[in-house]
């Protein structure tokens, strides 16, 4: 993904959330080590320092994760997930809410999520906040 600025990684830790990511939920990792997107579940939240334990790497950084863009219905982040959304208008994060789901139509297509503030979201453009109480 486009590297952050220090103001956009503090931006990730800054937001209070209203539903963050659920242990099991599918989500993506982004792997410097392999320039790519890895599937992976998460498994749980770090509240010492902001980040998630997945199933494939501890301690991910939030701008490290994104939703699956193949996921079923009843495996995407569900309504009411607090996330941070890559506005192209505003050149920057801002906070978001899933509404709802949008699943890819073929196989060959990707699924796009519902924001509060913006409709069919994709993927590339999504990343969790931290969970509610957390102490970022």
């Amino acid at each position: 993904p486009e590297r952050l600025s220090r103001n956009e990684t503090q931006h990730f830790a800054s937001l209070e959330p209203l539903q963050g990511l659920r242990t099991g939920l599918r989500c993506r990792y982004w792997s410097s080590s392999y320039s790519g997107w890895l599937p992976a579940t998460v498994l749980n939240f770090n509240s010492e320092d902001g980040t998630f334990n997945l199933d494939i790497r501890q301690s991910a950084a939030l701008e490290n994760i994104s939703p699956a863009i193949d996921a079923s219905a009843t495996e995407a982040w569900p309504p009411g997930t607090s996330v941070s959304y890559k506005s192209s208008t505003a050149n920057q994060w801002l906070p978001a809410v899933v509404r709802s789901y949008n699943s890819p139509a073929a196989p060959s297509d990707n699924g796009t999520y519902n924001l509060d503030i913006r409709e069919l979201a994709d993927c590339d453009r999504i990343r969790p906040r931290p969970p509610s109480g957390s102490r970022t």
